[in-house]
């Protein structure tokens, strides 16, 4: 197993693909397979650790004798340089409700909607889970750790608790640990040195304020009703212009 040099790390970090030796091709790609998960899910573990395991996707063929995956997939089973055990998957229970732990402190802060918005960034990038395991997202051009918590599967009809979970094409509920989320409606104790700025809504002190806006002014934020990622200075505009919204 090798980390992604930064070529292959544009196409593949945030995502759970990875590239795997050409070699391998007569071996994925053939009629045997076909009752396999398609596309590819295979289950990377580390022949030393074996607890230690991760579900990777398919992205391309390797001239290099490894298979290279993103920084987060090493995080998870061992180093690059290690020795790994690749196999196909043939099912996964489908996820029904993902429990998702941020944990950056400023995610609530900088992302708005963010149930949407992290799903958003999970669809088609990571096609499979494990509980306990730290993913990487990227919104806008700020990248957060996410840590995946409980996962439930239907199985007879019937939610349960299960330890790995199928994303791909799945109608998937999504809770997230929120115990660092600051609540905007909750009233706050404004003293006469302060004031609330318009974009983010922090309370910044009013001789600092020219300096915050200028930075909140260049930060990514998600618009609630479209998900788009919006500069905070282009972002009563864009409710205007796109949502009709003042």
């Amino acid at each position: 197993m090798l980390e992604a040099n930064p070529d292959e790390q544009d196409v593949i970090r945030y995502t759970n693909r990875v590239y795997l030796p050409n070699e391998w091709r007569s071996i994925l790609f053939t009629p045997d397979t076909r009752d396999f998960c398609t596309p590819p899910l295979l289950e990377i573990l580390n022949t030393n650790i074996p607890e230690k395991k991760a579900y990777i996707g398919f992205e391309n063929f390797t001239d290099k004798d490894a298979v290279i995956v993103p920084p987060w997939v090493t995080g998870v089973i061992g180093q690059s340089g290690d020795e790994v055990k690749v196999s196909l998957v043939k099912s996964l229970p489908e996820c029904f409700q993902i429990n998702l732990i941020p944990l950056d402190k400023e995610f609530f802060q900088l992302v708005q909607n963010p149930e949407f918005t992290i799903l958003n960034a999970l669809h088609q990038k990571y096609t499979a889970v494990i509980e306990g395991q730290i993913i990487e997202i990227q919104m806008g051009e700020k990248i957060f750790k996410i840590e995946v918590g409980e996962l439930q599967v239907i199985n007879s009809g019937k939610p349960e608790n299960a330890k790995s979970a199928y994303l791909l094409n799945c109608d998937v509920y999504c809770t997230l640990n929120n115990k660092d989320k600051i609540d905007l409606h909750t009233e706050m104790v404004i003293d006469e040195e302060s004031e609330i700025c318009p974009t983010c809504f922090l309370v910044v002190k009013k001789v600092d304020m020219d300096i915050h806006k200028e930075k909140c002014n260049e930060t990514m934020y998600s618009c609630t009703l479209c998900g788009n990622r919006i500069k905070g200075g282009n972002f009563k505009a864009h409710l205007l212009d796109e949502h009709n919204q003042q």
